[in-house]
């Protein structure tokens, strides 16, 4: 009799069943078009390192809050985004180039150090690992107020060391040493970071020297970083070294060995910002661009990319958005 009598109260009153219903995100999964991976991502892999690695427009302008587990572990949904300091993020799938967050996705923006991810790209595909090189003299014209590894023109050493400076200590010297050595000079190897992005598709992207010191006409946007690490991602020696924690340069004739360090709280057990799905990633920070950081996330075999560009001046903002956003987006599957 208690059925009945709901059933005819639904009949006549059916806003009253309506407000009872669990409200949904504001989320439509359009099919986003994944990104087409050009000859060059299955080219031959340089073996000299070791390759053991670590294991379209869809999507809400909102915010979330910081859980102090990620609620990605706790196998419930997490809620869209809503209070994040970054002025422009993007989540993608790097499996399937979906996108599952974005806001301010497209505008351009200035990336700092997160423009190493494109070097780095580049230079693994150089090879010659274990090679022997000299350091060229553009490494000292990189700015003089501008992070270092350091390594100083003459210096003798092996080429992964650069790229191992070039990511851990964000060596804008290394840089500048790893684009001579690939192209020949660093205005031909900026010139080939263009031409990769324009072969990515890439419409808000473009670059002016290797390491992302600020200047003008040197941008890119959320979206596009994130298309340029799903890219370089499939190459095993580029994902082992953005998710090394720590590396031991040669010594040289000017100094001992040297050993660099990962110092992103993300990745820092003992931090209150550690992420455990965190594998590693690239950060940068200037006055005009703010913090910057792309990260790189794996959870039951699903790998996400999420940038966040713009966070304001201080440190902690880029780590909690990432969270967010993460957390939010694992929390989809």
């Amino acid at each position: 009799m208690k059925c009945k009598r709901l059933w005819a109260m639904a009949l006549l009153c059916p806003f009253l069943f309506e407000t009872a219903q669990a409200p949904s995100p504001s989320l439509w999964m359009a099919d986003c078009a994944a990104v087409s991976l050009a000859p060059w991502e299955a080219a031959s892999r340089p073996a000299p390192l070791d390759e053991a690695f670590l294991p379209g427009e869809c999507v809400p302008q909102g915010n979330g809050t910081l859980a102090a587990e990620p609620l990605a572990a706790q196998g419930t949904t997490a809620p869209a985004p809503e209070t994040l300091a970054a002025q422009s993020t993007l989540v993608m799938d790097a499996d399937t180039g979906e996108v599952l967050y974005d806001k301010a996705g497209d505008v351009q923006r200035a990336p700092a150090s997160t423009t190493k991810i494109m070097t780095l790209w580049l230079a693994v595909e150089h090879g010659g690992f274990s090679q022997m090189v000299t350091v060229p003299d553009s490494a000292g014209t990189a700015p003089s107020d501008s992070t270092r590894v350091p390594v100083y023109p003459g210096e003798q050493m092996p080429f992964e060391d650069l790229l191992y400076g070039l990511m851990i200590k964000s060596g804008n010297d290394a840089a500048n040493a790893i684009g001579t050595l690939v192209s020949g000079s660093v205005a031909q190897f900026v010139e080939e970071m263009n031409q990769r992005a324009q072969q990515l598709g890439l419409q808000n992207t473009h670059f002016v020297n290797t390491h992302g010191y600020p200047a003008q006409g040197h941008y890119t946007s959320a979206r596009d970083l994130a298309t340029i690490t799903r890219a370089a991602l499939q190459n095993s020696v580029f994902r082992k070294i953005l998710t090394t924690r720590s590396h031991t340069m040669a010594a040289t004739a000017l100094r001992g060995e040297l050993t660099l360090r990962n110092s992103y709280s993300i990745l820092d057990p003992d931090s209150q910002y550690y992420y455990p799905y965190a594998l590693g990633g690239k950060t940068g920070y200037a006055s005009s661009a703010g913090q910057c950081f792309v990260c790189v996330a794996e959870k039951n075999g699903r790998t996400l990319i999420s940038v966040v560009l713009n966070a304001g001046g201080t440190k902690t903002p880029k780590w909690t958005d990432t969270r967010t956003l993460l957390d939010y987006a694992f929390s989809l599957s």
